[in-house]
């Protein structure tokens, strides 16, 4: 096993979402890459159960929904960012990796060795990773890793942010101090993987300016790319990406997600 904690937060509930057995139902499959921590809610019920996965020494941590729901909550963010941080506290590991309960990745091994090389990066995979004239600082959100020191930092910053930015339906790239960004669709409205992503610059004092946007990515964030992390079950707006479909996958999505930092 490796210095690591596999976080795998999100609901438990099939009545939330119809994909949730996905990643739940492999948890144990993890546990060879490191420590476990499930995080999800009070509301949810566990399958499964907490007795299959105490015997596997996999951590539960189910948290109150209603301490969060008056935060910011674009796509959900709220609920991500509270129940990954939960965790992390929770983390002894010098590294820890976030993934989702409604997805699966059988090999974590190119990931993990990604972040013992690079101890100063934020690591994702490559879904929806944005090429910089597509949209800057638009790393992926589906697996997120790095130390857990700097993943303490981003999640708290995002949590602090989330708190500070209640009230508000959408945030715009303003009050990260770069009114002159624009998303895909040409206006400053930020996306959840932007959100994430800028408070992690900003947690560990980058002076974030969108003409250095590509040279501030490849200094702070890198990729493992879907097809090193074995067999996998991912979510692609309302479909499912996996190992089988993956190449009809990169034949329909827009050439404007990257593969590697290279291509940024």
């Amino acid at each position: 096993m490796h210095d690591v904690t596999i976080i795998l937060q999100g609901p438990t509930n099939n009545k939330i979402s119809k994909n949730i057995n996905r990643g739940i139902r492999k948890i144990k499959e993890y546990c060879k890459f490191g420590n476990v921590i499930l995080s999800t809610w009070k509301t949810n019920e566990i399958k499964p159960t907490k007795k299959y996965l105490s015997k596997n020494n996999i951590e539960i941590i189910e948290s109150n929904e209603d301490l969060y729901k008056n935060m910011y909550r674009d796509a959900n963010m709220n609920f991500q960012v509270a129940s990954t941080l939960n965790a992390l506290k929770k983390a002894r590991t010098k590294f820890a990796i976030k993934l989702r309960t409604d997805e699966f990745y059988s090999d974590l091994s190119e990931f993990i060795k990604k972040i013992e090389n690079n101890p100063n990066k934020i690591v994702t995979n490559n879904v929806f990773f944005s090429k910089n004239d597509f949209e800057p600082f638009h790393p992926s959100d589906h697996v997120i890793g790095g130390t857990t020191e700097n993943m303490v930092k981003k999640f708290g910053y995002a949590f602090n942010a989330c708190n500070k930015f209640g009230g508000i339906k959408q945030v715009r790239s303003d009050v990260f101090g770069i009114p002159e960004w624009r998303n895909r669709d040409g206006n400053n409205k930020v996306s959840p993987e932007v959100f994430l992503c800028l408070c992690y610059l900003k947690s560990i004092g980058v002076d974030v300016k969108l003409e250095d946007s590509v040279e501030i990515m490849k200094e702070h964030y890198d990729i493992v790319p879907l097809d090193k992390m074995g067999k996998f079950e991912c979510k692609y707006d309302i479909s499912i990406i996996s190992n089988i479909n993956y190449g009809e996958y990169l034949s329909k999505i827009p050439q404007n997600f990257i593969r590697s930092m290279e291509e940024l």
